[in-house]
């Protein structure tokens, strides 16, 4: 069982990724690349990967309420943002491209919320957190199926340089919740803590 700290995506910014990711979905047949769409279902900012964390559940205990206050602790100290959804790219680089994402404007406040996220307080309360090198804030459209390997980065992917979503205001942070079975990974929200309103287990969303 897998945990990741994200921020939810709105309906209208939803729909302009979907718009987005269909655009470029239609360009990849054209040009034969195979690739495994996200479903807008599964749509989201990361923010930071805590790792399979199977021992905490469903018994929880200590470790599970330390987890979760801590990152109650950081949802305190984190301003509402103003994101927009900006720009298109790939992991690790176009020139063998894996993860394709649309980028976020605002990038240097979610570098600075991810650094103002008490690391040392998760890895006590068992979280196994990665090795970041640098912090780049996206929301995934597609993976590839199998290794792609490019001398140039084709013309038909350029269009979505210059996507642009709408402006929203991002003022919570929420605790997902990753499951993997037959139909695919469906992501289950947990907790949601209100921008700098320190609220915790209570936040627990209903359904």
């Amino acid at each position: 069982m897998r945990l990741f700290l994200a921020i939810h995506i709105p309906q209208p910014q939803r729909a302009a990724a979907m718009e987005a990711q269909r655009e470029f979905l239609h360009a990849a047949r054209r040009l034969r690349i195979p690739l495994s769409p996200v479903p807008p279902e599964n749509f989201h900012l990361t923010v930071l990967f805590l790792g399979e964390l199977s021992a905490l559940f469903p018994g929880g205990g200590e470790r599970l309420d330390l987890l979760v206050n801590t990152c109650a602790a950081a949802a305190v100290k984190i301003p509402p943002l103003d994101l927009r959804l900006s720009g298109f790219g790939a992991f690790p680089g176009r020139r063998r491209p894996a993860v394709f994402w649309l980028g976020v404007e605002c990038d240097r406040e979610l570098a600075r919320l991810y650094r103002n996220i008490p690391l040392e307080e998760l890895r006590k309360a068992g979280a196994m957190l990665r090795e970041e090198k640098e912090f780049v804030p996206h929301l995934t459209i597609a993976r590839a199926r199998k290794q792609i390997v490019l001398r140039t980065w084709p013309e038909e992917l350029t269009g979505l340089d210059s996507f642009r979503s709408g402006v929203w205001r991002a003022g919570e942070l929420t605790l997902y919740r990753s499951h993997s079975g037959s139909g695919g990974v469906r992501y289950e929200a947990l907790f949601r803590w209100p921008s700098g309103a320190g609220n915790h287990r209570e936040n627990k969303p209903s359904g």
